[in-house]
């Protein structure tokens, strides 16, 4: 079993940023507090294992993330501003790294997005995650992004699809908890069937 705890420690540039019409996308860090508050109020912290408090544990996973997504070259974790305003509304992230042996990592990195409630329904997360899949294309050679959503939910399903992804199948992903999973990728493919083994995914359809 891969051990995905002890990483190089990788430090931010707080002068990174990737710019949107209305957002920019900048690197989260352990270390800020006020990106600790943001990503603890964005998560659901019963389905993350530990001892410690919300804010402690997610500063032990924030540094985890990013150690992982740094040995594939880029950090793939950002917290996203809305320019007009300066205040922090969400997340957006771009990683294969997981909480789970390496063994279980997909082939190609997944993009992620979670806002809070009066950011929700205007379009952000699409324009973020754009933005953000864009970014690691051109600079970091990216070419498969994938998507992934529980069975039945919609609002998910939809945002994956405004990205241009497409529902490639279903099944049981032994690196997630939820029972069953949607998995979306670029066009060109219809079935999971070859794609990873059966000790990442027990498809069903």
């Amino acid at each position: 079993m891969a051990n995905i705890f002890n990483l190089k420690e990788w430090t931010p540039d707080p002068t990174f940023r990737i710019d949107t019409p209305r957002l920019f996308l900048s690197h989260c860090s352990p270390d800020n507090t006020e990106d600790i508050d943001l990503f603890v109020a964005l998560s659901h912290f019963d389905s993350i294992p530990g001892e410690g408090t919300p804010r402690e544990e997610m500063q032990t996973l924030m540094r985890q993330r990013n150690a992982q997504a740094h040995q594939f070259g880029w950090p793939g974790w950002f917290r996203v501003t809305l320019k007009e305003t300066g205040r922090l509304i969400g997340k957006c992230t771009l990683v294969r790294a997981r909480q789970c042996p390496e063994e279980l990592w997909w082939p190609a990195p997944d993009i992620g997005f979670t806002f809070l409630p009066e950011a929700r329904g205007k379009g952000y997360a699409t324009e973020a995650a754009k933005a953000l899949i864009a970014w690691a294309q051109e600079t970091h050679n990216v070419k498969e992004v994938l998507g992934f959503c529980a069975v039945g939910n919609e609002k998910s399903r939809q945002a994956l699809e405004r990205l241009g992804l497409v529902k490639w199948g279903q099944g049981d992903i032994t690196m997630f908890r939820e029972p069953e999973t949607m998995v979306f990728g670029p066009p060109g493919r219809t079935s999971l069937d070859g794609y990873v083994g059966k000790d990442k995914i027990r498809i069903t359809g």
